[in-house]
């Protein structure tokens, strides 16, 4: 803060954090009452409070408002309520419910690591069988 009363940037940071809240009316009255008496002193706050009053007003009143494209809630209910209901599961359905999820994530790592290991097992023993002196000369036989 540099333009006001002498106040110290200490006093400053509480009331920049509430700002918005200030400007939305939002704050209870005593801390409402305490950022605009610092707003009365301090031309800094006063100047950032001003340009807070603005964009709230150019995104309240100028800025079309949209509506999300997808329905949000539609979507997360279903998980919401199978989370709901796995945490009123006992003990012992939670445990057997999360080692067959455990069970499952081992078993889909186990195919990807052989179809890894098979791709590389594939590309290290493909020299030998282009050089194979049996494949290569099967086509110049004669029958």
């Amino acid at each position: 803060m540099s333009g006001g009363m002498g106040n110290s940037t200490t006093q400053c940071a509480p009331v920049r954090e509430a700002l918005s809240d200030y400007v939305e009316g939002s704050l209870p009255s005593p801390r409402q009452q305490l950022i605009e008496r610092h707003i009365k002193e301090c031309s800094d706050c006063a100047h950032e409070e001003r340009q807070m009053r603005m964009l709230m007003h150019l995104l309240h009143h100028q800025v079309p408002r949209r509506e999300p494209a997808l329905d949000i809630w539609a979507e997360m209910a279903p998980k919401i309520a199978a989370i709901d209901q796995e945490e009123k599961l006992a003990f012992g359905g939670r445990l057997k419910l999360k080692a067959g999820r455990f069970l499952g994530s081992v078993a889909a790592g186990a195919i990807v690591f052989t179809q890894v290991l098979a791709a590389n097992t594939e590309a290290r023993m493909s020299k030998y069988v282009k050089n194979d002196p049996f494949t290569a000369n099967e086509g110049s036989r004669v029958a």
